[in-house]
């Protein structure tokens, strides 16, 4: 369903070559219409304009595809960034955990060694 403005078909109606503007105006004179000219003329416009519209569809979905694809590689670095955060800080606790366990191994062993008389 395509809209054709009178420009449009005006400009249709006009022949290209110099040898068709002078049968179409011997024609026109005698008063018919090169029905075959016409239609080819309306269908090469409409083909123009189909491939344009064709053109333009593609160009937003590829737009759309591109948005798409930018916001799931965000989402990705953000949850990558997120379970980079999460690792490092287990692994944060776990060397505290350890250091901690340390100082409780050492805080042990002082006080059985002064329980025990031994210098330590």
């Amino acid at each position: 369903s395509f809209h054709l403005s009178d420009s449009v078909i005006d400009r249709m109606k006009e022949p290209s070559s110099p040898s068709g503007r002078q049968q179409s105006q011997h024609r026109s004179s005698s008063g018919a219409v090169n029905d075959e000219e016409l239609k080819k003329r309306i269908a090469e416009e409409l083909a123009l304009e189909r491939a344009r519209r064709d053109s333009e569809a593609q160009k937003r979905r590829l737009k759309q595809e591109q948005m798409y694809v930018r916001d799931e590689f965000g989402k990705l670095l953000e949850r990558e960034r997120i379970s980079s955060n999460e690792h490092l800080t287990r692994a944060i606790l776990r060397e505290r955990a350890a250091t901690e366990e340390e100082k409780a191994d050492l805080f042990l062993l002082l006080v059985f060694s002064l329980l025990l008389g031994n210098s330590v």
